[in-house]
């Protein structure tokens, strides 16, 4: 295999067309003719080119051939055809006609000169020129053939990193049924010659660093080869084969005393057919919105994952970069994979406060009594999750909580941590839930019971309309300053009704204010709590009076509503009340 100069180009590039520009030579004068029907030939070589076409993707040039490649005059053939045929002595040695005059027939004949054979795979080159020439009888014909390369020129530029990467290996060529190595680690540097029009297919095989033999690569090189054109087999390491490495990691909770307190991520990889041996250094992270939450840098894939200060955590939607540098230096980035989040496990409570749960189970009726008494308040959420998540800002977009109740109220989706609130309610005990969701996993709350009372109340003065109505029995007028109960002609007793939802003994104070006017008969009102009379004022003969004071008593569930009631309401006898306000006691 013969060594030559190193064209530095790109893989597989094509070799180069064919520049020839030669001169032709006339010595002396030929001789007359010496018969009919014949004419004289004189036959020169002309230039030997060396020069072959070189074409890259930004630059097109000509490269000239080694001179160890060039012919001698004397090795070149001449052969003279008729017809396609070789006439009488054809072809022979061009040194054998150099500087005759030849006679033949007149003919047109085609004038061929070459130097080597022309094989389909060789290592010499393949030199040819031609002309077609008339001979007309009695004169004479001087022709200067010019010469060139007439097959392709093949030659491999291996690179530092295959040498690298294999302890042995060798680059055949292929041509049809011929096959010759065109390099080898021993000689890399070599050249081969093929025949143009043909197509040319290459196989690369070896043995790695790890005394492992690579699988035989072989790709097409060549579609159809071009006289005088020199193509540069380009021979890299498929360093591609490492792209096929799949990276793997599952991020799974951790927990401490049923608390959720972050993740870990095991890693791993799938690497059939890679040498994942050469593998010196994994530079690995875990990404989440492009930010690093985990990093790595080791020689195997077994140690611990760091983790960076603020991300205990590893949410879903994590990608893992990694790149890997080769013990023979190259470093690559594998394709980025999804972390592989395992769901995380956690209970939710959920509480809110009443005034009946203040009074009840927080003791403290004068906090009840500043209180609503138709809601449900400080509605929160708790999860069993670590303060280092649940009160860190890299993962407040990631939890969130809701609330309802079974009686149909919905709070929508709050931040983790803010209080709600469900007010105007009914009267009645509502059974609240909440929902919390952390990183897409929704977990919901037990039930627990809360008491909407109604108490603390006051209606100044009492009414028919609103979210809680009084309900009216006989003659009554709804007045803006105070409601009337009775005071028209034939008309009986009259009373208005108000009912509350009391779970259990309630201590209460009433205070109410009212007037009392009777006719000619008496006339009494009464205010009750339940089956209990709290106040109660008699007037007779036109009399009138005006009472304001509180009483104590207890509510229950059964004593559980307030009744005024006036006995006489003929002619002008009635009864007003002002207000009607009722606490915890």
């Amino acid at each position: 295999m013969k060594a030559m100069r190193h064209i530095h180009l790109y893989i597989y590039l094509p070799f180069f067309a064919l520049l020839a520009t030669l001169s032709a030579c006339v010595g002396e004068e030929l001789s007359a003719p010496k018969g009919e029907g014949t004419g004289y030939l004189r036959l020169t070589l002309g230039d030997i080119s060396a020069a072959v076409s070189a074409e890259v993707e930004t630059k097109a040039g000509t490269l000239t051939l080694p001179d160890t490649y060039i012919p001698a005059k004397t090795d070149f053939m001449i052969d003279i055809k008729q017809g396609g045929t070789s006439y009488e002595g054809y072809p022979k040695p061009f040194s054998e006609i150099e500087g005759q005059n030849l006679e033949l027939p007149t003919s047109i004949y085609t004038l061929e000169v070459y130097a080597g054979t022309n094989e389909l795979i060789q290592e010499s080159p393949y030199f040819y020129g031609s002309k077609e020439g008339r001979i007309v009888p009695g004169e004479s014909l001087v022709e200067s053939i010019e010469t060139s390369l007439a097959n392709t020129m093949l030659v491999a530029a291996v690179s530092e990193n295959l040498r690298k990467h294999y302890k042995t290996w060798q680059l055949t060529v292929e041509v049809g049924e011929a096959s010759d190595v065109l390099a080898t680690h021993e000689v890399s540097e070599g050249t081969l010659f093929v025949r143009s029009g043909q197509t040319v297919k290459a196989l690369f095989e070896g043995t790695n660093l790890l005394d492992k033999p690579a699988t035989p690569k072989g790709w097409d090189l060549i579609d159809q080869a071009e006289a005088c054109k020199q193509y540069i087999v380009q021979c890299d390491p498929d360093l591609s084969i490492f792209s096929n490495i799949q990276m793997q990691a599952l991020a799974t909770p951790t927990y401490e005393e049923g608390l959720l307190t972050g993740s870990r991520i095991t890693l791993g990889c799938v690497a059939e057919g890679v040498p994942i041996e050469l593998v010196d250094t994994w530079t690995i992270s875990a990404l989440y919105n492009d930010t690093p939450i985990r990093t790595y840098s080791g020689n195997n894939l077994t140690g611990a994952m760091t983790v960076v200060e603020g991300w205990p955590y590893v949410p879903k939607g994590c990608k893992l970069s990694t790149s890997i540098r080769l013990r023979t230096g190259e470093e690559l980035t594998l394709p980025p994979v999804d972390v592989a989040v395992t769901e995380p496990d956690f209970s939710v409570s959920v509480s809110g406060r009443t005034s009946y749960s203040v009074y009840a189970e927080e003791n403290n009726p004068t906090a009840a009594n500043a209180m609503d008494g138709s809601s449900i308040v400080d509605i929160v959420a708790t999860a069993s999750i670590a303060e280092g998540i649940l009160n860190n800002p890299n993962y407040s977009s990631l939890l969130k909580s809701s609330y309802k109740t079974d009686t149909g109220q919905e709070s929508g989706e709050f931040a983790y941590g803010a209080k709600a609130s469900f007010t105007s309610l009914a009267w009645q005990k509502h059974v609240l839930t909440a929902t919390v969701t952390f990183d897409g996993t929704e977990k919901v709350s037990n039930p627990i019971d809360c008491h909407v009372t109604g108490l603390p109340y006051k209606a100044e003065p009492p009414s028919n309309t609103g979210d809680h109505p009084w309900t009216g029995d006989g003659k009554i007028s709804w007045d803006s300053g105070s409601v009337q109960l009775g005071g028209v002609a034939g008309s009986g007793s009259q009373s208005i009704t108000l009912n509350f939802y009391i779970p259990g003994n309630v201590n209460v104070d009433v205070a109410t204010k009212y007037y009392v006017q009777t006719a000619t008969a008496d006339n009494t009102f009464t205010l009750n709590l339940g089956q209990s009379t709290l106040f109660s004022t008699k007037v007779s003969f036109w009399g009138k009076e005006t009472k304001e004071g509180t009483v104590s008593s207890t509510m229950t569930s059964s004593n559980n509503y307030v009744k005024c009631n006036n006995s006489y309401g003929l002619s002008s006898a009635h009864s007003k009340v002002y207000y009607v306000k009722i606490n915890y006691r």
